[in-house]
Parts: structure tokens; C-alpha cells; sequence
């Protein structure tokens, strides 16, 4: 079942597109789609979570100007799971340099959405493992 703009509430008209497309490219590749979940146990509700085996990405859609004290919620959230957990952010616009170090450091995709292509700028790594 292909996903609609219309099945969304919290994202933004400009970023419709691009969300849309990521949903239906990744039920493509086999993963499961669900749509602004409202989990109680999640911080928030992300754009979209993508499952796949073992796998759940939490995608977060937004502007140029990447929101750090959600996107940080959902670091800790996913520090905090015991199985493959990632975090990405979908977005319709080139974001700064610093954006990018800050969202390589904390080891947070980056999917740009331009011309009517999704760009994975910055894979998304399982943050349910810790790096020390």
C-alpha cells in the first residue's frame, strides 16, 4: 500500500514530497512503514519509522535549520535500546557545514531530497552501540 501526503499531520507541506518518496522507496526495499507513530514510549512522534528485521530508523523531516534538542531526544532514546536503532533526518534543503559535522558526530543520517531524488548524505548508524 503506497503512502499519501494525506496520511500525515505534523509534517510540513514543503516536506510532504519528500517524505512521501523516502516511505515508498523504503516499502520497497522490504521495510515495514509506519506513519507519525505516537508510541508512548518514544519522545516524540518522528516522521516516519522505518522497520526492518531487527532494524528501526526514526526519521525526523525539517528545514535547513536541523532542530538539535529533538534530534538529541531521539540520540538518547536510541542509546537507550537494546536492538538496531538509527536516526535520520529527511530534509528538502542543502544544510550548513556545521550542521553536517554536528549530525556526523552524533552519528545521525542526513536524507536530502532534491529534484526528485532522495540523497543518503549521511548514512545513519545503530546507535544502540555504544562508541568508546
Amino acid at each position: 500500500m503506497r503512502i499519501r501526503a494525506s496520511q500525515f499531520g505534523t509534517v510540513s507541506e514543503d516536506l510532504l514530497e519528500a517524505v512521501v518518496e523516502l516511505a515508498n522507496e523504503r516499502q520497497k526495499t522490504g521495510h515495514r512503514v509506519l506513519v507519525e507513530p505516537s508510541e508512548i514510549e518514544l519522545p516524540v512522534t518522528p516522521a516516519l519509522l522505518l522497520k526492518r528485521g531487527s532494524e528501526s530508523h526514526y526519521v525526523e523531516a525539517g528545514g535547513p535549520r536541523i532542530p538539535k534538542a529533538r534530534l538529541s531526544d531521539w540520540i538518547a532514546y536510541a542509546r537507550s535500546c537494546t536492538r538496531d536503532t538509527r536516526v535520520a533526518y529527511c530534509c528538502n534543503q542543502r544544510l550548513s557545514e556545521a550542521s553536517e559535522n554536528w549530525l556526523r558526530t552524533n552519528r545521525v543520517g542526513l536524507i536530502l531530497y532534491r529534484d526528485g531524488q532522495l540523497i543518503n548524505q549521511i548514512p545513519a548508524h545503530d546507535l544502540a552501540v555504544p562508541l568508546d
